[in-house]
């Protein structure tokens, strides 16, 4: 399913539109902390672009109505309401990874509590840490736009060698992603601790 996805988005992408991605993940990478309130907003349009698609197919409409209207209510609602959009975005994490694992552990009977549980406790520990959230969000967030650009163009330039590469290595395109996105925590700690010392002096 996610291999599919990942074709889906890359074969229709337009070759120009990568440039775009490319310079606007390099900025996301290096200067996340800086221009969080804009990698907000687009990270509120995916997500909401994503489930409103969904959403739309469940109920029998076209998935880029709802992926249009959703996906834009977001990104509006992202800009007032960023630090509401960090903490519903660490509940989401919570419920995707804690609460099976809380399930897993104490019975799956209660499993609407270890949902909330789930995610309360890391919508509140992500407002808890601010500013390590957003380092860690925006540098995935930019590696993530980078490794799209490269898919696109790659697609585009070199139709054979993209497909096998998404069709039968997705566990390297992952690979340079988690590698990329680690590179850009530590240039934008780099950053942040140079302006301290900066201010220090």
């Amino acid at each position: 399913m996610m291999i599919e996805r990942i074709r889906w988005v890359i074969v229709r992408m337009p070759e120009a539109m990568a440039l775009i991605y490319f310079v606007g993940g390099l900025l996301f990478l290096i200067y996340g902390l800086k221009i969080y309130r804009v990698a907000v907003i687009l990270a509120g349009a995916v997500v909401g672009a994503i489930a409103g698609s969904w959403a739309a197919a469940e109920l029998g409409f076209p998935p880029w109505v709802g992926a249009l209207v959703i996906g834009l209510a977001l990104a509006i609602l992202a800009w007032p309401m960023q630090k509401l959009a960090v903490f519903l975005l660490g509940g989401y994490f919570g419920i995707l990874f804690l609460s099976p694992t809380l399930a897993e552990l104490f019975g799956e009977r209660l499993y609407l509590l270890w949902i909330v549980v789930s995610f309360l406790c890391l919508g509140v520990l992500c407002l808890l840490l601010f500013k390590p959230v957003v380092i860690v969000a925006t540098s995935f967030e930019g590696a993530a736009l980078i490794v799209g650009a490269v898919l696109v163009v790659g697609w585009h330039r070199f139709p054979k060698a993209a497909a096998n590469l998404v069709n039968t290595s997705p566990e390297l395109i992952l690979l340079v992603f988690l590698l990329l996105g680690l590179v850009g925590i530590f240039m934008q700690i780099g950053l942040l601790e140079k302006a301290k010392r900066k201010l220090q002096r």
